[in-house]
């Protein structure tokens, strides 16, 4: 499932419910309060990404570069070649740049459940890990955790983690689904505490689009 519809669909209950952590390797657990601290700590994040989705059975590949900025626990945007979405705290918009449509929601009747900050970490809920070693990414050198869905049927049975060592954030995310298709998110950038353009969280919806309110 792309970021973009993450985002979108299970957007905003669960980010003070604290970890099901599991592990069974010290070391790996570790490495993961660690990171889960500088995550939920940051006042603010900027990450450029490019998602990439592979189907096991053709073999075929697809790819969407964005970028995030987040602020808070609430406050974020994200940009991608074809989808917009912004959130101030408040309200909620959704952005089709093909359709020329805007979704308009308020984030506290929304009934998605994921804020963006929490998608570098979510992985972490109900799996056990264990470190599988060093291995550099882009340069980067980072530690190779192995996430083992602790539920039988879980969307993601198995997910594969490059942690920066020096920043405690993650480089690249690999997820494998039920059918063995793979996510993959390599984040070419990720930025913490930086400033943010002022009226960034703001959406200005584009003259004659079509607007959809869901409040």
């Amino acid at each position: 499932m792309r970021l973009t519809n993450i985002i979108r669909f299970r957007y905003m209950t669960i980010f003070s419910l604290p970890i099901a952590l599991l592990s069974q390797d010290p070391q790996a657990s570790k490495i993961i309060q660690n990171m889960e601290k500088v995550v939920n700590d940051v006042k603010t994040l900027h990450v450029v990404f490019e998602e990439t989705y592979e189907w096991k059975l053709t073999g075929e590949t697809s790819s969407i570069k964005g970028e995030l900025f987040m602020q808070g626990q609430s406050r974020f945007k994200v940009t991608t070649e074809d989808q917009v979405i912004v959130s101030d705290g408040d309200t909620l918009w959704t952005y089709s740049i093909p359709s020329n449509r805007v979704l308009v929601d308020l984030v506290t009747h929304s009934n998605n459940a994921l804020l963006p900050n929490q998608l570098l970490i979510q992985y972490t809920r109900d799996a056990t890990a264990r470190l599988l070693g060093e291995e550099a990414i882009s340069g980067t050198s980072c530690h190779k955790l192995l996430f083992i869905a602790n539920q039988e049927y879980a969307a993601f049975p198995e997910t594969t983690v490059w942690i920066d060592k020096q920043k405690s954030l993650p480089r690249k995310i690999e997820q494998k689904d039920l059918n063995g298709n793979r996510t993959i998110y390599s984040i070419q950038q990720i930025d913490r505490d930086t400033p943010v353009p002022a009226g960034l969280f703001r959406f200005k919806i584009p003259e004659n689009a079509e607007i959809i309110r869901m409040q």
